[in-house]
């Protein structure tokens, strides 16, 4: 096979490993720094860590944590991580216990940034992105005897 049929087969072959294969490739970042600096991660892929998240509503998923930021989105990419926060997550008095404690994985651009003003005065940072991995943590992911 040539260069050119090599390179294919190699791009093809990375972009079909699932995606905890490729987690070296997600840029680890707080969602203090992606509030301040929202735009220097913009159309990277990023991995915010230790959100709190909420199975608001039909089609809504809402994730904070540290600082005046949030991810909401629509639908959530690994159907078993969907499961999970829409059968454990479903009120505020659970989301804001350690088990709905998860990473999120995504890119955004900036029509996914907005923002509004929380408790009347502060400026709150929100990121829509398309599509999300939730990363569930791992006691979550063990078989209960």
């Amino acid at each position: 096979m040539h260069k050119i049929g090599m390179a294919a087969v190699a791009v093809f072959a990375w972009a079909a490993q699932p995606i905890s294969a490729m987690a070296d490739d997600w840029k680890v970042v707080s969602l203090v720094d992606l509030t301040i600096g929202t735009k220097k991660y913009m159309n990277k892929p990023i991995e915010v860590k230790n959100l709190m998240c909420y199975y608001a509503d039909v089609d809504d998923y809402r994730c904070t944590g540290q600082g005046a930021g949030a991810v909401f989105f629509k639908s959530v990419e690994n159907d078993d991580a969907r499961s999970f926060l829409e059968d454990n997550c479903d009120t505020m008095a659970k989301a804001f216990s350690s088990k709905c404690r998860v990473s999120l994985r995504f890119e955004f651009d900036a029509d996914n940034v907005n923002q509004d003003i929380i408790s009347g005065y502060q400026q709150r940072t929100i990121i829509n992105p398309d599509k999300v991995t939730v990363v569930l943590p791992a006691a979550s992911n063990r078989r209960r005897r």
